[in-house]
């Protein structure tokens, strides 16, 4: 039988950085105590949790390194992108791509 999760148990585990569905599979499929499964925060698996910003950044810096241009995180955003932006434009080869265009 499952243990029913109340409105007040969902807003603990919120709290605590346990979304419902995690809350849910918990209790209900891996049969966790409920206590258990609101307190204790989700695992990440060596994964780091990465704002919007920092990953935006961590993808400008990779496709810099595939330019062959170095990059760190402690450069600021916008400049990352203007250089990403700049390094396309460098690649391209206007007299071979516009035999595309026609």
């Amino acid at each position: 039988m499952y243990e029913r999760i109340t409105p007040d148990d969902y807003k603990q585990a919120a709290e605590n950085g346990v979304s419902r569905p995690t809350l849910e599979r918990r209790v209900w499929s891996y049969h966790w105590p409920k206590q258990k499964a609101i307190t204790e925060r989700k695992r990440t698996y060596g994964k780091k949790n990465l704002t919007n910003r920092d990953l935006r950044k961590k993808v400008a810096i990779d496709e810099l390194h595939a330019f062959g241009v170095s990059a760190t995180m402690a450069e600021e955003l916008e400049q990352l992108e203007l250089r990403v932006a700049l390094a396309r434009f460098e690649g391209i080869d206007v007299e071979a791509d516009a035999q595309k265009w026609f």
